[in-house]
């Protein structure tokens, strides 16, 4: 292989690894560009995102039930998948960026219904 050559394969091989880490981009009436879904990833992000609902549907089934559920993903963080979540545990959610306050924050939520539930 010449140096022409293998300029032109290092060359392919990055706008492969562009093309992959970065997600697709539509342009908008103002031109500017943002990030979108494609088809098939919005579609399997809405058949997993059903999955996770109907798993939280399934921890609380009566009015008096409680439960937390542990959702380990940074993106579920973002507006765009909490949108997809139930609407009635939109106001529970609590984000954190490390694991620490989350056991932290389970202790407290069990230690208050167990007490309301002794009254």
């Amino acid at each position: 292989m010449d140096q022409v050559q293998e300029q032109e394969l290092l060359q392919l091989q990055q706008k492969r690894t562009n093309s992959l880490s970065t997600p697709s981009t539509q342009m908008t009436a103002s031109h500017t560009s943002v990030p979108r879904l494609t088809a098939g990833s919005e579609y399997y992000e809405n058949l997993c995102m059903r999955a996770v609902n109907q798993s939280i549907g399934r921890a609380i089934r009566h009015q008096g039930d409680y439960a937390v559920i542990v959702l380990m993903d940074r993106r579920y963080g973002t507006p765009r998948i909490r949108k997809k979540l139930p609407g009635w545990i939109g106001s529970s959610i609590e984000v954190c960026e490390q694991f620490g306050p989350v056991v932290g924050k389970l202790a407290t939520f069990f230690k208050t219904k167990r007490s309301l539930a002794l009254k």
